[in-house]
């Protein structure tokens, strides 16, 4: 007959409850009178921090302000930046249904896949290098463009209706325009440092992929030799002394 249980052990995660887990178990010992190794093992087996953490979704029970009201399923209202919202597979484009499908989970496939990547990224940056040997010494080249703009008083566009405000904004010419140019030798380095990075990206590349193949030849020849122990132990197979095996 299981032992029946004592009042004491829902009496004492009531006052946990109520204290929002504040109390110590030496306090609830003390005021219901059990030892505190009693309520630690209660505590522990009768998970009450779990039971502290769960949540009603939603209001209390029976509330019923939002009844009705929820959004459609794909529903982005409360959507700001859209940097960490979910993604529904349904709802995407067909194109981006057709990439995710070609996608492949195999390892080995897609860490080659990337090294194409990288290989052709270097290439265009040789390709680049290149072209840019036969340039002349003193030639620049553009490396950022900026403009800055005077934007109307604050008293002025008070004055204006938002129709008039808006045709001023449109209406306003850059006071300030700013050019960054880089020398040939400048160029050359962008990229010698674009090519040095992606040449060390291939090289870890080139050794994640040796490494990867060796560990699928050792888990292969430990799978065989995993299956010959079992066929030797159910007598399938002879060995004779040279090592050799001979099906019975």
């Amino acid at each position: 007959m299981a032992k029946k249980r004592r009042p004491e052990r829902d009496l004492a995660f009531e006052l946990y409850r109520k204290s929002k887990g504040r109390l110590e178990v030496k306090e609830i010992a003390e005021k219901i009178k059990v030892k505190p190794a009693t309520i630690s093992q209660w505590k522990y087996r009768d998970k009450w921090d779990d039971k502290l953490k769960e949540r009603r979704r939603g209001g209390q029970f029976g509330n019923k302000n939002a009844e009705g009201a929820g959004a459609p399923k794909g529903n982005k209202n409360a959507e700001t930046h859209g940097g960490y919202s979910s993604i529904d597979l349904d709802n995407l484009p067909p194109e981006d249904q057709a990439y995710i499908s070609s996608l492949t989970l195999d390892t080995e496939t897609n860490l080659k896949n990337e090294l194409k990547i990288l290989l052709a990224k270097e290439k265009d940056i040789r390709r680049k290098l290149d072209e840019l040997d036969k340039e002349p010494e003193d030639r620049l080249y553009l490396s950022r463009e900026s403009e800055m703009q005077a934007l109307p008083t604050k008293d002025l566009l008070e004055k204006l209706d938002p129709a008039e405000r808006e045709e001023k904004m449109k209406k306003l010419q850059p006071t300030l325009k700013t050019v960054t140019r880089d020398s040939k030798f400048e160029r050359q380095q962008k990229l010698l440092v674009a090519f040095d990075r992606i040449h060390g990206r291939i090289i870890k590349l080139l050794d994640s992929i040796k490494t990867y193949q060796l560990d699928c030849r050792r888990i292969e020849l430990d799978q065989q030799r995993y299956d010959l122990s079992k066929e030797k132990i159910k007598g399938a197979f002879e060995f004779d002394l040279d090592g050799e095996l001979d099906e019975i």
